[in-house]
């Protein structure tokens, strides 16, 4: 298999679709991202998301040196301590966190990042690889090749189609600095359904939260009622159901497109990252080695599932631990963060 040959089409162009491009832009192979929203301001990107070793390992694989050089030094601050207080501010427990940090060295990293600026790092140098505003449909097999199609009625033949879009009906609103706060409850309890909730508007659900908060300490009372209203959005939390291996082919995926979870364990964008290095990793050698395109697909897949569905299947124990308590789901996780 001849480098120059192999040409690949991602959709979708969030965090684990450009690291994968510049991975594989590096290993000298085609490529070429698809991203339905017509710019890169058009869909604000949401709140701060935590990296791990796991994620930062990968960007420093798959990212030229200044720009990953760029992703430590906007990355914001290790925690130090994290305070847990009920709804009435009462401290209920802390914890101290030693040996994070946020340089150069991923072994020990461990820091949130700004999902918009971390998305503008990964588009510097992919700028004539990007395509805005198209809109995937679907998908034919041309023998051993794919012809994916858009919305607009184009087309483009690749060798490996790469299925990498963010999770759907994550759309959170972005700016600069803020203060975020959030309001988890069982599905049961929310004033209708997903697409009634969307239907009602930002207003109808600003004034839900502030009802289930009354009773709370009057300093969270009014940050709640300090919010911009236009900016609070319902999330659902779902995640993917376990599949089995299926038959590989010159079509792939990667992040949420696959494993899809709950932010409980801070592990979705940590286990995207690492899909993309994967990807890379596999098809770089199998390029460098002339070995079977198909066989590297099915190599990176069986990895990929392995520990994607393990964090799935972790994120899960965690959101549901202690008969669902929501502070027994924080502390295990400040649990697992300390040791």
């Amino acid at each position: 298999m001849a480098d120059a040959q192999l040409q690949v089409v991602i959709v979708g162009g969030g965090l684990g679709g450009l690291c994968a491009a510049h991975g594989l832009r590096a290993a000298g192979i085609g490529v070429t991202v698809y991203e339905r929203d017509p710019s890169l301001d058009h869909r604000p990107q949401g709140y701060r998301i935590h990296l791990d070793s796991r994620g930062a390992g990968a960007l420093r694989e798959c990212l030229p040196v200044r720009l990953y050089e760029l992703f430590t030094a906007t990355s914001g601050q290790p925690s130090r301590r994290v305070i847990i207080v009920d709804e009435r501010l009462r401290e209920l427990h802390a914890v101290e966190f030693d040996g994070v940090s946020a340089d150069g060295d991923p072994a020990s990293f461990s820091a949130s990042a700004d999902r918009m600026t971390l998305r503008r790092i990964l588009l510097a140098g992919l700028e004539d690889a990007v395509r805005f505003g198209a809109e995937f449909t679907r998908y034919e097999t041309e023998g051993e090749r794919v012809r994916t199609w858009f919305a607009d009625g184009s087309s483009v033949g690749c060798d490996l189609l790469v299925g990498a879009r963010l999770w759907p009906g994550l759309d959170p609103r972005w700016r600069g600095d803020y203060v975020m706060w959030s309001l988890a409850v069982p599905a049961a309890l929310l004033p209708g359904s997903d697409a009634e909730l969307s239907s009602r508007g930002a207003g109808h659900l600003h004034r839900f939260v502030a009802g289930r908060v009354a009773g709370w300490h009057p300093a969270l009372v009014r940050l709640i009622e300090a919010a911009d209203v236009d900016q609070t959005s319902c999330v659902p939390i779902r995640s993917s159901v376990p599949v089995a291996p299926w038959e590989t082919s010159a079509v792939t995926v990667l992040g949420d497109a696959i494993h899809a979870m709950s932010p409980a364990q801070g592990s979705w964008a940590n286990c995207a990252l690492l899909d993309a290095a994967l990807l890379c990793r596999t098809l770089r050698a199998a390029v460098a080695s002339g070995g079977s395109l198909t066989a590297a697909i099915g190599e990176y897949e069986r990895r990929m599932t392995e520990y994607g569905f393990a964090a799935v299947r972790a994120s899960e124990q965690a959101a549901s631990s202690f008969g669902g308590n929501p502070l027994g789901r924080v502390l295990q996780w400040i649990g697992r963060r300390s040791r």
